[in-house]
């Protein structure tokens, strides 16, 4: 049995001839007939009538798309958690009708209601709103993609970066860390892997890094990161206005296909073109002229700056609260350039030639 857009392999009858060639949620990409004839972008009833008409041909063939997967999801509560851009898996309870289907980590590409409809396009809060809506809907299924997470080595010592959030999100890097050019603001920490073995999800910033002090010998521990600031945008009007420097998005209308996908509030890092090129340090009116330059580019992309936007904007992405970490930083000898007020002692001011990597309004802990 097939269901879906794409089609989805829902049933297979023990006494089918693809009987253990293919399995439940197998995504079918592409049909190619013995005459050459390739058959994609199929419902699943134009694919069942090209079955029909295909039925004497013994040259068929199914091209399966193996990064994507289908399953459904029953009506009620799915006691799952989700973040970032697209929406990724982070927990499943232990009662949770998923269990043993979804695991942390699966990119849910898209969800397709009972009637047929498909949206894509979601970030973590507007497919929990989408699931919300839905609530009693008994035939809904998820598209999954594999996870586009990014594995990182840590080295043993300390990896002087700041985290804040649940999922713990990488909110600064010192000048001198380790894991510079390895990670950036706004990467999302899926996953600790200790040397162990032993595997640590969705954990927030204060639970991390303290699993990270008390590993800090370990030399083979890893980092599974998914990078929530990349936001695909379409060619065409963006219904969005901008303004400031960095640039912010202050209003989505209901109209933009942005919905759902950006927030107002949003801090614009950069825009990469589909050549790669990538556009960075602009203000409103350059982003705004870069966009309508592009206009025609269906594979550009926005890079948010998650290290500044505000906590509601975070929770919006699926990650909670700004309570961040403490972060070392190293300091030289002799004068600093640095002025303090307050109780604790806060950065009020750096001069143009200080060498310490601080900035204005960080609170000195320790020294």
């Amino acid at each position: 049995a097939i269901s879906g857009r794409p089609p989805v392999i829902s049933k297979i009858a023990d006494k089918s001839p693809l009987f253990g060639k293919v399995k439940e949620g197998d995504v079918i990409e592409k049909l190619v007939l013995g005459d050459g004839t390739i058959l994609s972008d199929l419902n699943e009833e134009e694919l069942k009538a090209a079955l029909a008409e295909s039925s004497e041909d013994k040259n068929r063939k199914f091209i399966m798309n193996d990064n994507k997967r289908g399953i459904e999801i029953p009506a009620g509560s799915l006691k799952i958690s989700l973040f970032s851009n697209p929406p990724t898996i982070g927990e499943v309870k232990d009662d949770s009708p998923l269990i043993g289907i979804v695991k942390s980590g699966d990119v849910i590409e898209c969800l397709i209601l009972g009637d047929g409809t498909k949206l894509t396009g979601l970030d973590a809060l507007g497919l929990s709103q989408a699931l919300y809506k839905s609530y009693n809907d008994p035939n809904r299924r998820f598209v999954l993609s594999k996870s586009s997470a990014l594995k990182v080595d840590l080295p043993a010592g300390k990896l002087k970066i700041a985290l804040s959030g649940i999922p713990a999100m990488i909110s600064r890097i010192a000048e001198h860390s380790p894991l510079v050019d390895k990670v950036k603001v706004g990467d999302v920490i899926e996953k600790l892997v200790l040397g162990d073995g032993s595997v640590y999800t969705n954990l927030g910033s204060l639970k991390l890094t303290s699993i990270l002090s008390e590993s800090i010998k370990d030399s083979n521990r890893k980092f599974i990161l998914q990078s929530g600031n990349i936001v695909t945008i379409p060619a065409g009007s963006l219904g969005i206005n901008i303004a400031g420097n960095p640039p912010v998005i202050k209003e989505i209308t209901d109209e933009s296909p942005m919905v759902g996908r950006l927030h107002e509030g949003d801090v614009v890092a950069s825009l990469v073109l589909g050549d790669g090129t990538e556009l960075t340090d602009m203000n409103a009116a350059e982003l705004h002229e870069a966009l309508k330059n592009s206009f025609n580019d269906p594979n550009r992309k926005l890079v948010l700056d998650l290290g500044t936007t505000t906590a509601e904007n975070l929770s919006k992405r699926g990650v909670v609260g700004k309570s961040s970490s403490t972060l070392e930083i190293d300091i030289p000898r002799g004068k600093l350039g640095v002025a303090f007020i307050g109780d604790p002692a806060t950065v009020s001011e750096i001069a143009g030639n200080s060498s310490v990597d601080v900035q204005v309004g960080d609170v000195v802990v320790s020294l």
